[in-house]
C-alpha cells in the first residue's frame, strides 16, 4: 500500500524567518527547524537515528478522533511527509531499530501492542501487530534496552494507568522477530506518590514526578519493580528524557508556579505561560539552559543516539508564526 499524504499534513522546512526566531541560549547552535503544518496533540518519539518522528494528533478541529502519525525527517531539507500509522496515541520506538510499541484496544481497556517498525514504514496504518500482550495495559509507556547480543535483544516496558504503575520485561529474537515476555506483569515503584515516569534508554532508571517532593526525581529500577531515589533534581519538571549514554538528561520547565500543570503538561501548552529546555550533566551536576523563551513553549526534549536534542516548540498566538519540531547541534 502506497502512503496517501493530506496536503494539510505536509510539513515544510523553511528558513527561519526574524518574526519565528528562537531565543537560544547563548552558546546553542540549531541543526534543523521544521515548520509543521499541524499541532500534535501530546508529546512525540524520535527515533535513535534522528530521522522519523512519531506522534498523535487530532483529526478534526473538534478535537475527536485522534490519530497516530509518522514523520519522515531524513533526507532532503524540503517537505518531509507525513503518514498514517495504527492507533490512536502514544506510538513509541524501540531503541534497538527493529520493533515499535502502540497501545491496542481490546474491549474497554488498552494494552500493548508490538509492531514492526519495518512494517509501519511500509504498510503504515494497515500494519498489524506481530504480538500483543494482553496482560500488560498500555499507556503512556516507555521502554529502555536492557541487554544484547547476536541472538536476541531484552528490553523493559513501563507503564502509567489509572491503576498506577506497572514493568515487564521481553526479549525479541533477532532471527524470527518473535516478541515474548520473560517476566511477570510488576507493580512498579510501589509506595512512590509520582506521575510521568519515562524509562533511560537502558532500562534501569527512570524519571518522574515526585508528588511529595513537588519536584521531578530520578530513580533507579530494580529487576522486582522497587524503586531508590537517585537524583532530585530540585525543579518540577515536565516529560524528562535520558540520553542513550545515560550521562544527560533533558527535560522543559514552565515558568508558571500553578502545580497543576506538572501532572497534566503532556499536553498541547497554552499562552497562560512560557516553558523552556534545559539538559542536566548528570557527571559535573551542571545545568545548561538551551531556550530563554518569552512568548513561546518549547517542550519534551528527546535525545538521538548521537547526542542531538530535539523538542518541539509551541509559539505563543500572538508571535505568528507555526508549531515547529527543532533539532539542536550535538551540546
Amino acid at each position: 500500500m502506497k502512503y496517501q499524504v493530506l496536503s494539510m499534513m505536509a510539513a515544510v522546512l523553511t528558513a527561519v524567518p526574524a518574526m519565528a526566531q528562537l531565543n537560544l541560549a547563548p552558546g546553542i547552535a540549531i541543526q534543523k527547524r521544521i515548520h509543521l503544518n499541524f499541532e500534535p496533540s501530546y508529546f512525540f518519539k524520535i527515533n535513535g537515528e534522528g530521522t522519523k518522528v512519531a506522534f498523535t494528533m487530532f483529526r478534526n478541529y473538534s478535537n475527536t478522533g485522534e490519530q497516530n502519525f509518522l514523520l519522515n525527517i531524513d533526507g532532503p531539507d524540503r517537505n518531509p511527509k507525513t503518514h498514517p500509522i495504527p492507533g490512536s496515541f502514544d506510538p513509541m520506538f524501540n531503541h534497538n531499530f527493529k520493533s515499535m510499541t502502540i497501545p491496542v484496544q481490546s474491549g474497554q481497556q488498552y494494552v500493548c501492542g508490538f509492531y514492526s517498525e519495518t512494517d509501519v514504514l511500509r504498510r503504515g496504518r494497515d500494519a498489524t501487530p506481530k504480538y500483543v500482550d494482553h496482560e500488560m495495559r498500555c499507556v503512556y509507556q516507555s521502554i529502555g534496552l536492557l541487554s544484547t547480543n547476536d541472538e536476541r535483544d531484552t528490553f523493559r516496558l513501563i507503564v502509567e494507568n489509572s491503576g498506577g504503575f506497572t514493568m515487564r520485561d521481553y526479549e525479541e529474537d533477532k532471527r524470527s522477530g518473535k516478541i515474548r515476555p520473560i517476566s511477570p506483569v510488576r507493580n512498579l515503584c510501589p509506595g512512590f506518590n509520582i506521575k510521568l515516569p519515562m524509562i533511560s534508554k537502558d532500562g534501569r532508571e527512570m524519571g518522574a514526578y515526585s508528588l511529595l517532593r513537588d519536584s521531578t526525581v530520578i530513580l533507579s529500577i530494580d529487576d522486582d519493580g522497587g524503586c531508590t531515589v537517585k537524583d532530585d533534581l530540585k525543579v518540577r519538571a515536565g516529560k524528562i528524557a535520558f540520553s542513550y549514554d545515560g550521562k544527560r538528561v533533558a527535560y522543559h520547565v514552565f515558568n508558571s508556579k500553578d502545580r497543576a500543570l506538572t501532572t497534566t503538561f503532556i499536553e498541547v501548552p497554552t499562552d497562560d505561560y512560557v516553558s523552556d529546555i534545559f539538559v542536566l550533566n548528570r557527571e559535573t551536576g551542571k545545568t545548561q539552559r538551551v531556550t530563554k523563551n518569552s512568548r513561546s513553549n518549547s517542550m519534551f526534549p528527546e535525545f538521538t543516539r548521537d547526542g542531538r536534542v530535539v523538542f518541539i516548540d509551541h509559539p505563543h498566538a500572538d508571535a505568528r508564526t507555526k508549531v515547529s519540531l527543532v533539532i539542536m547541534k550535538p551540546l
